[in-house]
């Protein structure tokens, strides 16, 4: 998994994108396990051509949505709504950068 921040400057990161080859559903159980988080809407099933902006979740009190990118079908982009520097991104960038792909097995089956 490889994440890149988008920011003007290093500590003031406005969106996560995420290459990855992990399923929605995968990817969704990553971000559930963050502590403090709320998931307002996951995927559905058999929309994956349909559906761009996949996942809603409110973190420590901050509204973010997780999108698929355009011409990538394997790079998430994860943004606060409505767009803008919030603190937060960067504990949910830490986060994922620590997960192991063990753990998403157990936590899948």
């Amino acid at each position: 998994m490889k994440i890149t921040d988008e920011g003007p400057k290093p500590n003031r990161v406005w969106s996560l994108t995420i290459s990855t080859l992990l399923s929605r559903r995968l990817f969704t159980i990553i971000v559930a396990s963050l502590p403090n988080v709320k998931i307002i809407r996951k995927p559905k099933f058999f929309t994956w051509f349909k559906e761009d902006e996949f996942l809603e979740f409110t973190f420590k009190g901050v509204h973010y949505c997780a999108v698929i990118e355009e011409f990538s079908r394997n790079r998430f982009e994860i943004h606060p709504k409505p767009q803008g520097y919030k603190a937060e991104t960067i504990e949910i960038k830490q986060h994922i950068e620590n997960i192991r792909f063990p753990y998403i097995l157990l936590k899948l089956f």
